[in-house]
């Protein structure tokens, strides 16, 4: 993709993301080259809280064919080792059932994410690429609100995966 074809499709995915969140940026400092990055914030529960962290840039790991890596960072903060251990047994039970991406857990930060990465059509209008993307958006969205609550529950101590799988909050292996 051409540097004009990528800073267009920025500055459209900027105009389309906008129209769903005042809360949305540009920057050049994204972390895989450097280059240009969308950050915004987006609810991801239906009652408008569970407000998430959305990093977007795009990567080139094929030459020639461009992909949309996503980021989301969930805002809780985990209490103590006890809550991480909790936290992880649910990551790794959950991460076998997310229909798109992972959940993880960033150990400089201490911040729990969702990484999504997918190949772009560069063949499309660039409002074409921004609408697929928020339409992926969405979708996280969606994934992400189905478990923010008992994860935020795990992570403040609050509760544990066993407790979360037992009442079929969250997923479980069988």
């Amino acid at each position: 993709m051409t540097e004009q074809k990528k800073k267009a499709f920025f500055e459209e995915l900027l105009k389309q993301a906008k129209q769903i969140t005042e809360a949305a940026r540009l920057s050049d400092n994204a972390p895989y080259d450097g280059g240009t990055m969308l950050t915004a914030l987006f609810s991801t529960v239906s009652d408008g809280s569970g407000v998430c962290t959305f990093e977007t840039e795009l990567i080139e790991a094929f030459e020639g064919e461009p992909q949309v890596e996503i980021l989301v960072t969930m805002p809780f903060e985990v209490a103590d080792d006890d809550a991480f251990v909790e936290l992880m047994d649910a990551v790794i039970n959950m991460n076998f059932y997310v229909p798109m991406g992972a959940f993880g857990f960033h150990n400089p930060s201490e911040r729990m994410f969702f990484r999504y990465t997918g190949f772009v059509d560069d063949k499309k209008s660039v409002a074409d690429m921004a609408a697929d993307v928020i339409e992926l958006y969405k979708k996280i969205a969606m994934v992400i609100g189905n478990v923010f609550a008992p994860l935020e529950r795990i992570a403040t101590g609050e509760s544990d995966y066993e407790t979360e799988a037992e009442d079929g909050v969250l997923p479980e292996q069988e």
